[in-house]
Order: C-alpha cells, then structure tokens, then sequence
C-alpha cells in the first residue's frame, strides 16, 4: 500500500510540474500531461526494475554537484565568446579527439553532453575513453585550449585524489 501512495505522489508531482512548466491548463496539454507522465514513470519502472529500495542511489552524487556547478560557470564565457565569434563573422570549425581519463561511462556521457551544452562545441561520438567533438576556434592554439580545458577542468570532479 505505501508503495502505491508512493507511486501516485511521484505520478501527481511529476503531473504538477508538466502544468507549471506548459503555463496552461487547456484539455490538450492535460491529456498531454496525463499521457507523458504515465508514459515516463511505466519507462523508468521498466528501466529500474531491479531496484528493491524505494530510493535509487546515485553514485558521486557530491560530485556530480561540482561538475554541474563548474559547468554553469563555463556557460557564460563560453557564451560570451561564441556570441563575438558570431559578430565577426568568424565561422572556422575544428574537428578534434580528447582522450579522457575517467573510465566511468556515466561519467564520460556527462562530460559528452556538457560539451555539447557549451555553446559553440559540440560531441559529434563517444568511443571509449575518446570524444570526438567539433569546435569553432580560430586557430590550433584554440583547439588546444579547448582540449587543455575538457581533460582538466571537466575531467576534475570525477578522478580520484
């Protein structure tokens, strides 16, 4: 029984946040809402099916934190620099390898998607410990930066010291 409660508060906060996050509550965007939150908690029961405990625990979850937080501050320079590279005209793409220290894949899909998320870089493939990712850059040197800055900076959180 406190499982079901348990499941039906998911399933209503889940529910409560699609109509905050549409900002309306017409007859479409609740049988969306209904639709895609029974669809989204039957994926993730599938998916966490050999989970026992109520709660799922996340591995480095501290980490993980100060990954989020190092990212968020990269952003706005990124940002910044990508926006003047935009102004000038400057449309010079690099494709690149960056060869990672962390062996963990969740690890390495996160390091994957915010490079993605930076504007101006983007992960083309994850192969491994390698990212093959296109970068607008207006010289090598900028490359190198680039790659200096993922293997350091990104990598940092997750390896052990």
């Amino acid at each position: 029984m406190r499982r079901k409660l348990n499941k039906i508060a998911k399933w209503s906060s889940l529910l409560l946040f699609w109509f905050i996050v549409n900002g309306n509550l017409t007859t479409r965007t609740i049988l969306t809402g209904i639709t895609m939150v029974t669809v989204a908690m039957m994926t993730s029961s599938l998916l966490l099916n050999k989970v026992e405990e109520d709660h799922v625990h996340v591995r480095y979850f501290w980490r993980i934190i100060w990954f989020s937080c190092l990212v968020a501050v990269d952003l706005i320079p990124a940002a910044y620099h990508h926006i003047i590279r935009v102004i000038a005209g400057s449309d010079q793409s690099w494709i690149f390898e960056v060869d990672l220290d962390v062996t963990d894949d969740f690890q390495i899909t996160l390091i994957a998607n915010a490079i993605t998320l930076t504007p101006g870089t983007m992960t083309v493939m994850a192969q491994g410990q390698t990212l093959t990712i296109v970068g607008f850059a207006n010289s090598p040197e900028e490359v190198v930066s680039i790659r200096h800055g993922i293997q350091t900076r990104m990598q940092k959180p997750f390896l052990r010291g």
